[in-house]
């Protein structure tokens, strides 16, 4: 079953969109009840609505109940083949951990869903966000142009998108996502490098929805899973002297982050690579010094009201998702720097001659 286009549907459970968002001619993300989604998805392919309608309702009837109740995304893939089950299932899984990566690089802790406040305010669309009475996808759908053949793919794995989603058409996001989607068609040793970067991204910020009460056990998890995320991009050698170091000094020169300067970012990396071996060589868990949230019981009726109108600053959020976001800014500054490149100007030995001379150059 060939096809001159192949179409990639997969709702954003977690998420909630006010707007569509056209993000590029290849990718859309869809809002509205399950027939105006309808009507945008068979526009999108240029096909016939009953025809549409009806591989949709295979899907919600046989596989998913709530396919269509989140936003939804749409991607026309560059694959010709609707048979590669893993090759589908691997975009779906890069789509999401991309479109997470960017959210804390460039917007975090904006748009980030309050769900105490959603749940007064948008008791009509609880299942959008709540995931205790939602049912959970597993599945991807993909179709060809015409919708004449289609599957119904399994996911082997877990995503959540806990966050409004109509920052993407804010600044230069989309053309942000535009650029790193390149990277999933590559097949390079370098490319690869970042692509297990992104799985251990999204594999850390899901771990901090694992509620359970050994919270700091989760939280040092994170942050394992985060630094193996700079070890796949900066370490060339892992029984190499001092890559910690080396991390520190890479990250501090390229990363900035509001009023933070080289120095403090530089003893934010040292603070959390610390933790990370304490965590690994001895087992301690990471306790958070920076948390203003948890001492708000301590605070005065001034300090509150300060708090609560800067709550989404840079300046006012703990230490590990501060952490978070300058992973995310790695991750993705670096990508598309790679991505605007040809395979000939960018290989795993011309990325790391770049990176030694970052380090060295001060």
């Amino acid at each position: 079953m060939n096809s001159n286009e192949n179409f990639l549907i997969l709702p954003l459970q977690g998420a909630v969109l006010n707007e569509d968002v056209n993000v590029f001619s290849d990718l859309y993300i869809i809002n509205g009840n399950s027939d105006a989604k309808i009507d945008k998805i068979s526009n999108l392919m240029n096909s016939d609505r009953e025809t549409v309608k009806k591989m949709l309702m295979h899907m919600i009837n046989s596989r998913s109940n709530d396919f269509l109740k989140s936003p939804v995304l749409v991607y026309k893939t560059k694959l010709k083949n609707i048979n590669l089950f893993r090759d589908y299932v691997l975009i779906a899984y890069y789509l999401i951990a991309i479109l997470n990566a960017v959210y804390f690089a460039y917007v975090y802790p904006k748009n980030k869903i309050d769900l105490v406040s959603y749940m007064f305010t948008k008791k009509d669309r609880l299942e959008e966000f709540r995931v205790d009475i939602r049912k959970k996808n597993n599945h991807v759908l993909i179709c060809n142009d015409f919708c004449k053949n289609f599957m119904c793919y399994p996911l082997n794995f877990n995503y959540e998108c806990y966050h409004e989603l109509d920052w993407i058409n804010k600044n230069n996001n989309k053309n942000t996502i535009k650029e790193v989607l390149d990277i999933i068609y590559k097949n390079d040793d370098l490319s690869k490098r970042f692509l297990r970067g992104f799985r251990f991204f999204q594999k850390a910020i899901l771990t901090e929805k694992e509620a359970t009460c050994f919270n700091n056990e989760i939280k040092s998890d994170e942050i394992l899973l985060l630094h193996i995320v700079l070890e796949c991009l900066l370490i060339k050698d892992t029984f190499a002297k001092n890559n910690s170091l080396k991390i520190r000094k890479y990250i501090s020169r390229i990363i900035t982050l509001n009023d933070y300067k080289s120095k403090d970012v530089f003893n934010l990396i040292r603070n959390m690579t610390t933790s990370r071996g304490q965590y690994v060589h001895e087992g301690k868990y990471y306790k958070e010094s920076n948390d203003k949230l948890s001492r708000i019981l301590y605070m005065s009726d001034e300090e509150i009201d300060n708090y609560m109108k800067n709550k989404d600053s840079i300046n006012n959020i703990p230490n590990l998702d501060l952490f978070k976001i300058v992973v995310a800014k790695v991750l993705i500054d670096n990508t598309i720097e790679i991505s605007k490149l040809s395979d000939n100007c960018y290989n795993e030995t011309t990325w790391f001659d770049k990176v030694e001379k970052v380090i060295k150059d001060r």
